[in-house]
């Protein structure tokens, strides 16, 4: 079996528990949340890419590619890219900075009277080698059960990524298939980190 294909055993089968107090979860491929002073959280993701910035830049940013990351893009300050997360749930957004093949900040059309940098993404793409550091964030809003779904929904996206990358025999189509199931695998760190930094916080 070649890496590739272990890499994808493992996300697709193998449920991670067991992780101790002190785990590395951004070395694990975890995102790490934090908590600003008004109380709104965001998640931020690192992982190494076995593949050039450039590269991993194309695949994210193109809808056409086989990520399939934006339904639209106008790649251009001011620009608006669109994100289908679901049948139901579409984003539109515009780009506030864009720096190809490193850098994208974008946010969220409908901010709904709250201040923007709430519902700002940003990607980050570093040179390693012939191989790239992705850094992406995102906010996780105001405490509340919504914050597991978006933080476990943007990890698997993520694994998606680089599942897509590394192995042109799989499908975003077959891996849509067990998004929730996933999701439901990588819950335990984000529910230990949002318990950690709201003592009232919930799953449910």
């Amino acid at each position: 079996m070649n890496r590739p294909a272990i890499y994808l055993f493992l996300l697709l089968f193998y449920p991670i528990t067991g992780l101790s107090a002190g785990a590395d979860l951004l070395k694990l491929g975890y995102g790490e949340i934090t908590v600003d002073e008004n109380g709104v959280a965001r998640i931020t993701f690192q992982r190494r890419f076995n593949h050039s910035a450039q590269t991993v830049w194309d695949a994210i940013t193109n809808p056409s590619s086989r990520l399939r990351f934006f339904e639209s893009a106008d790649l251009r300050e001011g620009g608006e890219v669109s994100i289908r997360f679901s049948d139901s749930l579409t984003e539109y957004c515009t780009i506030t900075k864009l720096e190809p093949p490193h850098e994208l900040v974008y946010v969220n059309n409908e901010t709904h009277g709250h201040p923007a940098r709430y519902f700002t993404d940003r990607l980050e793409i570093t040179k390693a080698g012939e191989k790239s550091i992705v850094t992406f964030s995102t906010p996780l809003g105001l405490a509340g059960p919504v914050q597991l779904r978006i933080a476990a929904g943007w990890h698997v996206w993520i694994d998606n990524w680089q599942i897509l990358l590394d192995d042109p025999t799989i499908t975003r189509d077959k891996l849509d298939m067990s998004q929730t199931e996933r999701e439901q695998r990588v819950l335990q760190p984000y529910i230990d980190q949002l318990t950690s930094l709201y003592p009232d916080w919930r799953a449910e």
